[in-house]
């Protein structure tokens, strides 16, 4: 597929100049002026697709621009008016962990846990719900006193890119471009995963980036919102609006499951509760915890959540830490500090976190357990770390802990807290 598509850009390629040859010499214009748009549109839509298929992330991001759907979506459709009220009537979403009680509060559950989602709707300070058990609830009443006929509509929320750019950070870049490719702000991307049921289960896998699984089962955090039709009008929960405006008390409105990780070390496994989020470079307070950070902030906000703060700091300060020990070689494919092999125990534990830094630049992540149990640290075990990208739990000889240069040119350190 991808040779037809290098094929066809090439003959697009040799039409358009052929066109514009005699655009420029004003023979036929009204024939060659067309010919010209449609093969410049193939073009534009071919060199997507291959940098879609096949090329660097940032350069895919930034193909989206000569995307002929995506420029019409965004320059010329007005996407559609989702009503969020309609006579006084309001829906949201309500979830239930393990059988207790539903409530609309956002939630992060255990890996075992079993949750589902209810449509609720709220007319006059009351609840209403078509589901039997939700509706035996206290204050929750059925839904057919309002409306015999009702449908409903389940989607999963989650941001349309994996890398973004704070505003702070945007002298590294042109501002300009930052905009152009939706970097400078979270933007959000919509799924449909059920259609007229009044309850579903989680679908936690990611359809923007992708996800880590544990077990078979995918974890991490996604957002949810349910519309409902009744009286012949389709009302939503909250959605892609609140969580566009990049206003928190706006965005927390969004209803939120987070699937820790079943590891048993609580910092590792609040970090897994991350994934799905974007890497955010340059945010600034543990505010955007839910919704993104970069390599250090995501340790910084596991660490928290599992109750060991450590101020929400980047790698320069995670480097001034006291560690518990530094890797300055790897040989047989295990690490070393100094001459003494870096054992599980004594030198590092799950969970801990993993920094190198220069002069310049760094990267920090979590360890993972041994997953060899040969006991000591090597490159099969796995690290969790966010890189300029959704959360990877991959071995650390697929990262750049492993790479002799980083060893040789980097302090490498293992930081317990």
């Amino acid at each position: 597929m991808t040779l037809l598509i290098v094929l066809l850009l090439l003959l697009s390629a040799a039409i358009i100049f052929y066109c514009f040859y005699f655009l420029i010499r004003k023979t036929r214009w009204f024939f060659y002026l067309p010919v010209l748009l449609i093969f410049l549109g193939l073009s534009l839509q071919s060199i997507h697709y291959l940098y879609k298929k096949n090329a660097h992330y940032y350069v895919y991001r930034a193909s989206r621009i000569m995307n002929l759907e995506t420029a019409f979506k965004k320059y010329l459709f007005a996407p559609p008016v989702e009503i969020k009220s309609h006579n006084g009537y309001t829906v949201e979403v309500w979830s239930s962990v393990n059988n207790k009680p539903a409530n609309p509060y956002s939630k992060t559950v255990e890996f075992e846990d079993d949750v589902f989602l209810f449509p609720v709707v709220k007319y006059k300070g009351k609840y209403y719900s078509s589901n039997e058990k939700l509706s035996k609830q206290k204050q929750i009443l059925p839904l057919e006193n309002l409306s015999k006929k009702v449908k409903f509509e389940w989607y999963k929320v989650e941001p349309e890119y994996h890398y973004y750019i704070h505003k702070n950070e945007y002298h590294r870049f042109s501002k300009h471009w930052c905009k152009v490719m939706d970097m400078g702000e979270l933007k959000y991307a919509q799924k449909k995963i059920a259609g007229n049921q009044d309850k579903v289960n989680l679908s936690q896998s990611s359809f923007t980036n992708k996800s880590i699984y544990l077990e078979g089962k995918p974890v991490g955090t996604m957002r949810y919102k349910c519309k409902v039709k009744i009286n012949g009008k389709w009302i939503s929960s909250s959605g892609i609006k609140e969580l566009n405006t990049g206003r928190f008390e706006e965005m927390d409105k969004v209803h939120r499951i987070s699937v820790r990780g079943n590891t048993g070390k609580d910092k590792l496994d609040e970090g897994f509760a991350r994934a799905n989020l974007p890497y955010f470079w340059g945010s600034d307070s543990y505010a955007w915890g839910w919704y993104g950070s970069d390599c250090a902030k995501f340790t910084s906000v596991s660490y928290k959540a599992a109750g060991k703060p450590m101020g929400y700091i980047g790698t320069y300060y995670l480097n001034q830490m006291k560690a518990r020990t530094k890797l300055t070689k790897k040989s047989n494919n295990i690490f070393y500090s100094g001459d003494k092999k870096v054992k599980y125990g004594e030198d590092v534990e799950a969970g801990d976190i993993i920094v190198m830094r220069n002069s310049k630049r760094g990267h920090a992540g979590l360890i993972g357990e041994d997953k060899n149990n040969n006991g000591y640290l090597d490159g099969s075990d796995y690290v969790l770390h966010t890189s300029f990208g959704a959360p990877k739990f991959e071995p650390l000889n697929h990262s750049a802990w492993s790479k002799k240069r980083v060893l040789d040119n980097y302090e490498v350190k293992i930081i317990s807290k």
